[in-house]
């Protein structure tokens, strides 16, 4: 920018000095010649005072040039220059203007921004650069920064849209300052060209409100299996990513292999349904058949005349004109495709792209995921069907086993009381196995029976109010001739406080004769069991059984409940039994609502404990506890 010292108005401030010093000293001088011949009383001529004072002024002219003037007015110009230097150098546009706008400066870098040189712009009005939407908001701000009020406007920037030489409009930060030469107003603007930092800023709020979404889809993805929830949400996302667009999704039928519309947004539906009838029946050659098969994005400028499209007439009447397809792909299979539809030409942009691919990818796990969650929906409803069929064949099938057993059981039990005749001894023997051996197969029906029933949710528990120490105490009674007979010593050992619980007592009953009959199978003679109660807590009561037996393996424990399992060691104490007494004491126990538990020590025995709720009254909902002054009760005991 070239500085032009000749430009009318335009005086150095050393040389305006100048000028004015010797006014000052002529007017001095003339003034004080004046004063001393009044003073004196002399005759004075004016013009000769007039011509000392001009005399006396050309003297001292140049010494006043050379001393004070001439240094400051090199200083003044050498500090113009410099200015003129940076201004030139500056990567801001600086402009200059007059109190009507005109430009009067004009530096490369405005140059480089705008595209004008300066020549062309010097003497045009400032609004030359603005777009037309700022020219209101200049014009009356342009009083405001020439007013005494607001002189100096350096620091206060504004965001504008400025206009280039080829008529782009672009986002423009303008710094304006004003000051006066003289009684003229100037005005000084810096213009910075921040096209990149809006970009920038634009693609900082397109990224986060890429992650938004993709944060949102991913929740819904993980919080929900509705297939129709998630294709929804995809759908507005897609809405809110890409205004005004059109989608449709279409997922494989896998029976007939075809694309079945799905979920539609902003779509007419029968329309669109009539259009995809069209698309299946010309051999799977439609745009969404395309990307299917290619696995791969497929982007199409105009729908309505491409080649690939079978329904061009459809497309015309929704209006829709550029299309981007999509495929859903999940663990490398096509689940389907998306379809993105706009009604303006719509050149799709790499970036789009990747994000809608992300999208869409996580969309896949989610349909997959959902599809997956509804094929074991229905495979669980097939084999409840097939549990309740089996329990109906075996409760069937052990009907009819168990009433020859039983006459098997009659029969054996008549020889052996001799009512068809005396018999020998070895006789009397078999006859004992046969009864012995269908009184173990009957037990074993029984058992299939009842484990059939519970598996198939056909058990139904008839509860009461029970006294837990009074019923454990009855239960208990039944096995006095058999620890007697093995010379076991059985303990009752009851809480201080006998509770109340609502249970089923035959199905609890069926529970105690397991656990008693397996300890008592398990310890040797001369062994111990202990069966106990006890509170647990303000709502719960225990139940234990507890002997002296062989114990359990440890790896054996975590099996123990599993149908058909026998203990390694059941072998040694020659007892073998169904290995379903425990998974059904478990599932008895479990359908009260309570748990079983085992602890046990090869060699020192096993300790099995039932927790079950306490009875709770209606009104105040707490636990209900008999009091009882128990001690420790030995119901049998063989000494040697």
């Amino acid at each position: 920018m070239d500085l032009d010292y000749k430009k009318e108005g335009f005086v150095p401030s050393p040389l305006r000095l100048f000028f004015q010093l010797l006014v000052m000293m002529f007017a001095v001088e003339a003034a004080v010649h004046f004063f001393l011949s009044t003073l004196y009383l002399r005759e004075h001529d004016t013009l000769t005072n007039i011509a000392d004072a001009v005399v006396l002024v050309l003297l001292s002219a140049p010494v006043l040039w050379y001393l004070v003037v001439r240094p400051l007015r090199n200083f003044a110009v050498a500090e113009q220059i410099q200015a003129a230097t940076i201004v030139s150098r500056s990567v801001d546009g600086i402009i200059t203007a007059n109190e009507r706008a005109l430009i009067e400066s004009f530096n490369p870098a405005a140059e480089a921004i705008f595209g004008y040189r300066a020549e062309e712009v010097l003497g045009k009005p400032f609004t030359l650069l603005m777009s037309e939407r700022c020219h209101e908001a200049h014009q009356e701000a342009l009083p405001r920064a020439t007013s005494a009020a607001e002189t100096n406007l350096v620091g206060k920037t504004l965001e504008l849209q400025g206009v280039r030489k080829d008529g782009t409009e672009f986002p423009i930060e303008l710094s304006l300052a004003a000051w006066k030469v003289g009684r003229c107003p100037r005005h000084l603007s810096v213009i910075r060209d921040i096209t990149e930092r809006k970009l920038a800023d634009e693609t900082k709020r397109r990224n986060l409100e890429q992650f938004r979404i993709l944060n949102e889809i991913n929740k819904a993805v993980n919080s929900t299996l509705d297939l129709k929830d998630i294709l929804n949400l995809l759908l507005n996302k897609i809405d809110e990513t890409l205004p005004y667009s059109k989608t449709t999704l279409r997922l494989y039928d896998r029976q007939t292999g075809s694309l079945e519309p799905v979920a539609l947004g902003n779509l007419d539906e029968q329309q669109w349904r009539r259009g995809s009838d069209i698309d299946q029946s010309i051999s799977r050659r439609g745009l969404s058949h395309a990307v299917g098969e290619s696995k791969a994005p497929i982007i199409v400028p105009n729908v309505q005349s491409d080649p690939r499209s079978v329904a061009p007439e459809l497309f015309r009447k929704q209006g829709l004109f550029s299309f981007l397809g999509l495929p859903l792909i999940a663990d490398g299979e096509v689940l389907g495709v998306l379809g993105v539809y706009t009604k303006k030409p719509h050149d799709f942009t790499d970036e789009e792209v990747k994000f809608l691919s992300t999208l869409v990818a996580q969309v896949a796990v989610a349909i997959r995921n959902s599809q997956l969650y509804e094929q074991v929906s229905r495979q669980a409803v097939e084999l409840k069907k097939a549990n309740a069929i089996q329990a109906d064949l075996t409760a069937m099938i052990v009907h009819d086993l168990r009433s020859p057993l039983i006459n098997i059981m009659s029969i054996a039990s008549l020889l052996e009381d001799g009512l068809f005749g005396e018999m020998t001894a070895e006789q009397k023997k078999w006859a004992g196995k046969i009864n012995a051996n269908s009184s173990n197969l009957a037990n074993l029906v029984s058992d299939i029976l009842d484990l059939s029933k519970l598996e198939a949710g056909h058990i139904e528990l008839v509860k009461l109010s029970i006294d837990l120490g009074e019923f454990i105490q009855s239960s208990l009674e039944n096995y006095l001739p058999r620890v007697k007979e093995k010379r076991i010593t059985l303990k009752l050992k009851p809480s201080s406080d006998l509770v109340m619980i609502d249970a089923d007592p035959r199905r609890l009953d069926q529970v105690m004769q397991n656990l008693v009959s397996n300890a008592i199978k398990f310890t040797p003679a001369g062994g111990k069991i202990e069966v106990g109660t006890g509170l647990q807590g303000s709502n719960e009561v225990k139940i234990w059984v507890k002997d002296s037996g062989v114990g359990i393996p440890p790896d054996e424990i975590g099996s123990l409940f599993q149908k058909y399992r026998q203990m390694s060691n059941a072998n040694a104490v020659g007892e073998k039994g169904t290995g379903l007494g425990l998974v059904i004491c478990k599932m008895i126990v479990e359908a009260h609502g309570g748990r079983i538990e085992v602890e046990s020590e090869p060699g020192k025995g096993s300790t099995f404990t039932i927790t079950m709720p306490l009875k709770q009254p209606e009104s105040s909902g707490q636990a209900v506890a008999v009091l009882s002054e128990s001690e420790t009760k030995e119901l049998g005991t063989v000494c040697d």
